[in-house]
């Protein structure tokens, strides 16, 4: 009894001992699996919380980047030059755009936290669209977000035209063209600007003296540069596919970079045909994209580029397939340059690539057109055009166009709701350009400038006209040929044009010879985006401005066309301020840097800062003559097509003042001139300028698309 007693509590111990043992395997377990749960709970809520702080960050730089675009932080201009160095996408995180903010998760500079923005062209032959990928890494998650952008073009008013500067088709004379008081000085608070060139093409010679030159010159294919005795170039030159350094005279300075640029020869750019010229060639920086050095039989030669390229504090560079050699046809001279870069610094490296992609204003299409109606045709200026949004459509007074030029709307013609069109005049075809059902001009739009003083009634203001000041009523007006208008004390008469109807203006010289001494077309009320006051000169028309006979050379203008707003709201004052302000009324110095011929300190007038823009256009439609003299002053863009002339006069001892730009077959002027031309920098028609605080919260570039987490 005793023993089975014994038994049993032993039976009991083990079988507790055996439920602990279990109890305790199973909460080891309960454990176990609780925190391998916890654990993996852990993982799921970490990768989740990258994924999403991946997809917040993600979203945020898209979302602040499509909004700095809208607003214009974040510029057109700079995105086609991110598109312009490297127009494909990219396929090394290397390469693409790392945006860093301190702080910010997914957008530092590790590699595993940061977020990339890749621009490139989908198709980089088709550059209508661009795509913005963003990428944000967290550890190992990635997110992306892509925005497709469509490109709006907004070519500058006029087919494209007034790229640069200057632009020259065919030559300028022997009897040259004398800028010495400077073309192309540029308002300090711009900083550098990428159009500020003056464009020799294929049949072009630069064969200027004594001028002073602050833009940079471009030459393309086939253009020559003879370097006329006496010049200073301050800008960069740019020598495209063939076109070369030479020389005939001595100049007075070069102190620019020059840039060899081969985009279908690999022709060498150096020729020595002058040893004058050389000695005054300061250029620090010599670039060679695509092109060799020099090619020549002549050893010494050759001798004589080697020294002048290699010389002490010398730089060349070598892109693409340039070669650094000197290379000689024969055997009598080849020279290594030993003082090649290696790499282009960034400077010099953003510039080639604005050399190398710009077009410099369809270089390759033949200039200047002779096909006119292209010209009319695409005269729309950005931001003018509208949206009809009544029901019953619009009927307008004036001949346009849709804003794609696809449609031609008469005048009275009703154009449908929901119709983009131009608000302004567009002729349909040129000389097409009816006041009348019969074509006839009405005498009240007829001006004779042989007795301007006979300018009464009409459209013409009666009583101001005694004052010399005629204020103009918007209309199409027509000017008689071979008549000349004189003051006998060299007070200008103004023809005055409200600036804030500017598009309802125009201008018309018939085939034949035009005298215009003292007499200034001025606008008033002018508005901060200028529409297009037109001057045409149809075939055959010539043009002669000047103060003489009875020059004044201490005005403002004698002669000329005044359309950049001084804040004059009637046609009295504009009238009165040009009749009583003398030429330097205006002056300023815009920088200690900008000298003349002589090393004299340039002033010009202070409303010529780059940013404004002139109203007034002229255009000369073939076989015309442009001829300017002294005490002139003209803020125009002045285009001058098929085979047509801009001249001086051989007279002229004061300033002429060219505030625009030039677009002309030649440039030449008469025997031993005297003449002071002046020309700084003025902006493109369409540009916005770079002021900051007249930049448009606007841009080219629209949303079509957004894919998400893709």
């Amino acid at each position: 009894m005793i023993k089975r007693l014994s038994k049993t509590k032993k039976s009991k111990q083990g079988a507790i001992l055996v439920i602990v043992v279990l109890i305790l395997a199973l909460a080891m377990i309960f454990i176990s699996a609780a925190m391998m749960l916890t654990q993996a709970t852990r993982g799921r809520l970490y990768e989740t919380t990258m994924s999403s702080q991946a997809r917040l960050t993600v979203t945020a730089a898209s979302e602040v980047f499509l909004e700095a675009l809208q607003t214009q932080e974040i510029t057109d201009d700079q995105i086609d030059k991110m598109l312009s160095n490297t127009p494909a996408r990219h396929t090394n995180n290397s390469d693409k755009i790392k945006m860093i903010i301190p702080g910010v998760p997914g957008m530092s500079n590790s590699d595993k936290n940061c977020t990339y923005l890749d621009l490139y062209y989908p198709d980089t032959s088709d550059k209508d669209y661009v795509n913005a990928d963003f990428t944000t890494v967290i550890g190992d998650q990635v997110e992306n977000i892509r925005l497709v952008l469509h490109v709006k073009h907004r070519d500058p008013s006029y087919g494209g035209r007034f790229k640069n500067q200057i632009d020259i088709a065919g030559s300028v004379t022997t009897s040259q063209v004398r800028f010495d008081q400077g073309v192309g000085m540029v308002n300090p608070a711009l900083g550098t600007v990428d159009d500020n060139t003056i464009l020799f093409r294929g049949n072009a010679r630069e064969q200027t003296s004594n001028a002073v030159f602050y833009s940079d010159i471009v030459f393309a294919e086939g253009a020559t540069g003879r370097f006329g005795g006496g010049n200073a170039y301050y800008g960069n030159m740019v020598f495209l596919d063939n076109a070369y350094m030479s020389g005939t005279a001595s100049v007075k300075a070069i102190t620019g970079d020059m840039y060899f640029i081969g985009k279908t020869h690999n022709d060498a750019g150096f020729k020595w045909e002058n040893d004058n010229i050389w000695s005054s060639v300061s250029s620090k920086n010599f670039i060679f994209s695509g092109r060799t050095v020099q090619e020549d039989n002549d050893k010494d030669q050759n001798q004589k580029i080697k020294d002048l390229v290699t010389a002490s504090g010398k730089n060349c560079y070598f892109v693409g397939n340039s070669s650094g050699t000197i290379v000689a046809k024969n055997s009598k001279g080849s020279y290594n340059v030993t003082n090649a870069g290696s790499s282009l610094p960034d400077g010099l490296k953003n510039k080639l690539s604005v050399y190398k992609s710009y077009d410099y204003g369809k270089i390759s299409d033949p200039f200047p057109s002779n096909i006119v109606t292209d010209v009319f045709m695409d005269m729309n200026t950005d931001g003018k055009t509208t949206v009809v949004t009544a029901d019953e459509g619009v009927k307008l007074d004036y001949d346009t166009y849709s804003a794609d030029g696809k449609t031609f709307y008469p005048k009275q013609t009703k154009i449908p709701k929901n119709a983009e069109y131009v608000t302004h005049p567009v002729t349909k075809t040129y000389p097409e350009w009816l006041l009348t059902e019969d074509d006839k001009v009405p005498a009240d739009k007829i001006i004779s400038l042989e007795d301007v003083s006979k300018l009464d009634g009409g459209s013409f203001d009666k009583d101001g006209a005694k004052n010399r000041i005629i204020s103009l009523a918007p209309g199409y007006y027509q000017f008689t040929s071979g008549t000349t208008c004189n003051s006998a004390d060299g007070k200008p008469y103004v023809f005055a044009i409200d600036g804030s109807k500017a598009s309802s203006y125009r201008f018309y010289f018939k085939s034949g010879q035009y005298y215009i001494n003292n007499t200034v077309f001025a606008l008033y009320s002018v508005q901060n985006d200028p529409a297009p006051v037109l001057f045409i000169m149809e075939p055959g028309a010539k043009i002669e401005f000047s103060g003489a006979n009875y020059r004044k050379t201490d005005r403002l203008c004698s002669s000329g066309f005044i359309s950049i707003g001084r804040g004059m709201s009637s046609a009295s004052a504009i009238g009165k301020y040009i009749q009583d302000s003398t030429a330097n009324s205006e002056d300023k110095v815009w920088s200690n840097t900008h000298k003349d011929k002589d090393g004299n300190q340039l002033a010009y007038s202070s409303y010529y800062d780059g940013i404004v823009k002139p109203s007034i256009y002229i255009f000369g439609t073939g076989s015309n003559k442009f001829k300017v003299g002294d005490s002139c002053t003209f803020e125009a863009y002045i285009g001058l097509y098929g085979t047509s002339t801009f001249e001086q006069r051989n007279d002229i001892d004061s300033r002429v003042a060219i505030y625009g730009r030039i677009e002309a077959d030649t440039f030449a002027n008469g025997d031993n001139p005297t003449g002071h031309f002046q020309m700084p920098y003025c902006p493109a028609p369409g540009e916005s300028g770079s002021d900051p605080d007249s930049r448009p919260a606007e841009t080219k570039f629209e949303i079509v698309q957004i894919i998400y987490y893709y």
